[in-house]
């Protein structure tokens, strides 16, 4: 849905089941959009959408977007496979035209449940730091190339804990935030 008012008003640009939309930073009329398994863009603030496919996987069962002020060109994709297991994780430099494989081997979701909990967050001043986060968090320096585990679920003492389930990561200012079944970290 769409409003052109403030939200006094709503119209319908597309049916479906929409899952995650972003702006694209410092543009508003560059939108983008997705489904469980599809990625779509919009270049006229949203009032039409385009179904892109080149480099994305044709089959999947979940995807989560992350964009970055630090780079305004750089989207990503955290894809579940149709398992809710892994399937990868995707890097547009164009603005989401087009996107290609960054890691499709690591196992940062841990298990099959992204059916039910999964997030991904792009670094407000590198545009090559991500986070992800599923059971537990992941973090890359690389534009997910390599990933590295920031902590563990089941280690409550440990500085870096977050309880699992993690369903939001996001950067307020300077301070990045999770969210998950066991609160706000």
């Amino acid at each position: 849905y769409r409003t052109e008012d403030a939200g006094e008003t709503w119209y319908s640009v597309m049916s479906g089941y929409f899952e995650d939309v972003m702006f694209k930073p410092g543009d508003p009329t560059v939108a983008y959009a997705v489904t469980k398994d599809e990625f779509y863009k919009s270049t006229n603030g949203g009032r039409t959408f385009e179904k892109i496919t080149s480099g994305i996987p044709s089959q999947a069962g979940r995807f989560k977007i992350a964009v970055t002020p630090a780079n305004a060109e750089y989207v990503y994709l955290f894809i579940a496979a149709t398992n809710n297991g892994f399937g990868g994780i995707y890097k547009s430099t164009n603005s989401g035209t087009s996107f290609s494989a960054q890691n499709t081997s690591t196992d940062v979701m841990e298990g099959n449940q992204a059916w039910y909990d999964m997030a991904i967050c792009a670094s407000t001043t590198d545009p090559e730091r991500i986070f992800t986060g599923v059971i537990n968090v992941w973090t890359s320096t690389d534009g997910g190339k390599s990933m590295e585990k920031v902590n563990h679920w089941s280690s409550p003492q440990q500085e870096s804990y977050t309880h699992a389930d993690i369903h939001f990561l996001h950067y307020f200012g300077d301070a990045f935030y999770c969210g998950s079944d066991g609160g706000i970290y």
